[in-house]
């Protein structure tokens, strides 16, 4: 089995513990043990939110909606998922009081939300005093528990036994297991704390199926999660000094297993105003006698009904029958049958089923939900004894007898019953309903040419008040176009005979009267026969050949070469931009600085520091000194380059910026970002003018013209959008790219545009957005495209290769790898950004190495040094 472990980003934790998957948020949430901190991992943002419970030292585990071990206490923490505090609300219980050393390490909620935690050794040598004890706990009450044959209904767990020994399977020291889950197939994953690794183990036969490696050593805990619940989320520690990655939570793809959804704790709390309520539960003067009347009765009145306190109950009643044991050996008395059956009745109506008895000891084996309203009812036994027992009376004190469960879970079985409900129906088709696909053609018919309908109808009465003939009449055939009749008054299929003249096929009348004839054939005439009748049914009319696809052959282009080397950034150069008067060019970096560059000579003019993360984009106006610049730290500035200072921010993206784009003729500006928006907005004022929503992922791309579609967007959803910048409203989608689109150009002279993803670049013609064709052979990331004037395509890979394209054909006349800088690594050749000069004959990219570089054609390239080797290809041109 291929599986991959990877760390999940900014997810140390120095003792990490206790991950669960929180289904409703799509968040794992884990603990910092020796911190005290809660630590949440969105699925979504792939981001990791990390708080510390105030006034806590210790987090041993964490059960939404937030039960947390501090100590040996179990805790309700507040905490909103985002911020960097959480408050303790209440303590929900804390068990062993009198062991100071000791604290909760782990625990977990079962299907019905009951807790399952268990202690462990905190203060000394935890490996060596063994003084843990396991605990369930529910809302009501406490019990240890020491057996493990579980009832999901009762709680109860019986029949301990071993299903893996990790001394004996490896026999390695100080190799402990730690945290553990179950995947839906019954497979337990064990952590071992000090052995690197996650043994995947069989609890049927013991056996060892899989063992995960690790590149830390102490593993503690393991939980699955992810959209599908097929994730392995792991935390580990980085206790004795530990070196890195220690501490770092990982996640574990391509198990090819499936877990369970986490459970939270339930811990209801109850609406009754005095505790002593709920178990105000007494027998009062019960006389050992043999009439027996057992009576319930209401005490009081409650609005609603109240969550039973079972454990109290029990105790209640225990403490009242030790009363009556107490009693009866005053009375140097046996239990008589009567009292039995008495004790039988009283056990019942408070909800215990069955009841042994041993000697004067009474057993009460089982726990029931008790419902109000109460009545009198229950006779047990009738004699002519005269004394008679007196009321027992109890409180009107309700539990839910329905189960909840999570949405996930209810739709889940929901799902399974209809599947098995189906399955045997799988491959059986329903029967067709004739009414019903009669209706169906009609609609589609009237939807498809309603607007002609009324017109066809029109000239098919046309023709029958004129008594010509209709099209449906007779038989369609191809035949010589003459009208003469045979013997049998009908046409005949003529056959062509090459020594001249006509050779009538004795075959059976096709139709009769006029010819019917597709197309009328011109065959060559017999000497006999002269020109065409009075009627013109015998004419010389040609079949005119479709004339035969032609594919345009692709315009020469001079090779381009590598010109210039800029170095000065510290960090990936992201984006370009060149000015209008074509002197200067400006470029965005990794380290946060905008540099300028004089394009002649390449040397560096000016550096503009501002934004706090990588600038992603800029641009320069054509009719202001402005330069605006965007990035990743959700910021979109307008630089005053008289002054060499921010002068307008504009604020809206809720995350980073990675595009932007001036519109050629007002004074709009045009940005996208990962919040999956594109913003317009208005230079002058800062206002945003439109918020355009549609993109479900990443926009990386955005354009802007003077013509309709005055925006254009491409994003990582696959789809390209065209904007009416007017309304603020998506006018077309394309939906042709399979994958992620990071890249729009537009043709500098030609109304089209073209979008580049890694399964095709594709060209489109405006304003519709009607599909050219497609452009295949760059199979890489295309991160960036240019084009020029001549006609010269160029796409940038992330693996830092260059394909030149001819625009009109598609021909791909050129490709290569782009130098890395020396010193580099071959993993920095990629190619972020691109872009021609105003004049088309210098092309700059920014790389991957830190380095600008500058291309230009080889002047000394010619047709017969560079021929065009092209070979057409008949299915070029794709219709998608």
């Amino acid at each position: 089995m291929s599986y991959k472990v990877e760390p999940l980003p900014d997810s140390y934790a120095g003792l990490g513990e206790g991950p669960h998957w929180d289904v409703a948020r799509q968040s794992l949430y884990y603990v910092d043990l020796e911190a005290g901190s809660l630590l949440r991992y969105d699925f979504g943002q792939n981001k990791v939110y990390k708080a510390k419970i105030e006034g806590e030292t210790l987090a041993g585990f964490v059960l939404p909606e937030f039960a947390v071990g501090c100590g040996r206490r179990v805790v309700i923490v507040n905490w909103d998922g985002v911020s960097t505090s959480a408050k303790v609300v209440r303590t929900l219980f804390e068990v062993q009081p009198l062991m100071d050393k000791n604290r909760l390490n782990d625990a977990k909620a079962d299907p019905r939300g009951r807790f399952f935690g268990g202690t462990m050794r905190y203060i000394g040598d935890e490996f060596e005093f063994r003084h843990g004890e396991l605990y369930r706990w529910e809302a009501g009450g406490q019990t240890s528990v020491k057996s493990y044959d579980y009832d999901f209904d009762t709680g109860v767990a019986t029949n301990p036994k071993v299903v893996f020994n990790l001394r004996k399977n490896s026999p390695k020291d100080h190799l402990l297991p730690d945290g553990l889950t179950i995947d839906t197939e019954g497979n337990l994953y064990v952590a071992t704390f000090n052995g690197a690794t996650i043994f995947k183990i069989n609890p049927n036969t013991g056996k060892i199926l899989l063992e995960i490696k690790f590149p830390t050593k102490q593993i503690t805990s393991a939980a699955f999660g992810g959209p599908n619940l097929d994730i392995l989320y792991v935390t580990t520690a980085a206790k004795f000094d530990q070196p890195a990655p220690a501490g770092t939570t990982y996640k574990v793809t391509g198990l090819n297993a499936t877990g369970f959804p986490g459970v939270n704790l339930k811990c209801h709390e109850c609406r009754s105003k005095s505790t002593e309520e709920l178990s105000d539960i007494y027998v009062m003067n019960l006389s050992l006698c043999s009439n027996v009347q057992v009576v319930k009765e209401c005490n009081g009145n409650f609005d609603d009904p109240q969550k039973l306190n079972l454990e109290q109950v029990k105790m209640r009643l225990r403490k009242t029958v030790e009363r009556r044991q107490d009693y009866l050996k005053s009375k140097n008395a046996d239990v008589s049958p009567e009292a039995q059956e008495l004790y039988r009745a009283i056990a019942k109506q408070y909800g215990y089923n069955e009841v042994s008895w041993q000697g004067l000891n009474i057993q009460i084996l089982n726990e029931v939900t008790i419902s109000p309203p109460y009545r009198v009812d229950n006779v047990v036994s009738s004699s002519n004894n005269e004394t008679s027992c007196n009321y027992i009376k109890r409180i009107p004190i309700a539990m839910e007898d329905v189960q909840k469960h999570s949405v996930h879970t209810l739709i889940f079985r929901s799902l399974k019953r209809t599947h098995d409900l189906f399955v045997s129906n799988q491959g059986n088709l329903p029967e067709i309903d004739d009414r019903l696909e009669k209706l169906r053609r009609s609609i589609k018919a009237k939807d498809s040419y309603g607007l002609v309908l009324d017109k066809a109808v029109k000239i098919g009465e046309a023709r029958r008040g004129s008594g010509a003939q209709m099209p449906g009449d007779k038989p369609l055939a191809i035949t010589d176009g003459t009208t003469d009749s045979s013997a049998s008054g009908a046409g005949s299929l003529v056959k062509y005979n090459p020594g001249g003249g006509r050779i009538m096929e004795k075959t059976a009348p096709l139709v009769t009267g006029s010819h019917t004839s597709l197309v009328r054939a011109s065959l060559p005439n017999s000497a006999g026969e002269k020109g065409a009748g009075a009627n013109g049914t015998t004419s010389n009319l040609q079949l005119i050949p479709k004339k035969a696809p032609t594919i345009p052959k692709p315009k020469w282009h001079a090779p381009w070469k590598l010109s210039r080397v800029i170095s000065g950034h510290l960090g990936w150069v992201r984006c370009i931009a060149v000015e209008p008067g074509n002197e200067w060019f400006a470029t965005g970096a990794g380290d946060r600085v905008i540099k300028i560059w004089d394009l002649a000579s390449g040397k560096l003019k000016l550096s503009l520091t501002g934004h706090v993360s990588t600038v992603r984009g800029v641009a320069v106006s054509s009719k202001h000194p402005y330069l605006f610049s965007c990035g990743e730290d959700r910021q979109v500035k307008c630089w005053d380059l008289e002054y060499n200072k921010v002068i307008r921010h504009y604020h809206g993206h809720l995350s980073a910026v990675y595009s932007l784009a001036l519109h050629p003729t007002i004074d709009v500006l045009a940005t996208s970002g990962r919040d999956s928006t594109a913003r317009i907005w208005d230079m002058r004022t800062k206002a945003n003018v439109h918020t355009l929503t549609g993109h479900t992922n990443t926009v990386a791309s955005v354009v802007a013209q003077a013509t309709n579609p005055q925006i254009i967007t491409g994003s990582h959803d696959s789809t390209v959008r065209l904007w009416d910048l007017a309304a603020g409203k998506s006018v077309c989608t394309l939906t042709n790219h399979k994958k992620s689109v990071r890249s729009i150009v537009l043709h500098p002279s030609l109304y089209m545009f073209a979008s580049a993803s890694p399964d095709n670049i594709k060209q489109w013609r405006c304003p519709e957005g009607n599909f050219v064709q497609n452009i295949s052979g760059h199979t890489a990331i295309v991160n960036c495209m240019a084009a020029n004037n001549d006609g010269v395509l160029v796409s940038g890979g992330d693996n830092g290769t260059m394909f030149f394209w001819d625009w009109r054909t598609g021909y791909n006349f050129q490709r290569f790898q782009a130098p890395v800088q020396p010193g580099s690594m071959d993993s920095e050749a990629g190619i972020f950004a691109m872009c021609f000069d105003q004049s088309g004959t210098r092309l700059i990219t920014a790389e991957a190495d830190k380095t600008i570089k500058v291309y230009k054609e080889d002047d000394e390239a010619s047709e017969e040094s560079h021929p065009v080797n092209w070979r057409p290809e008949l299915l070029k041109r794709r219709k998608f």
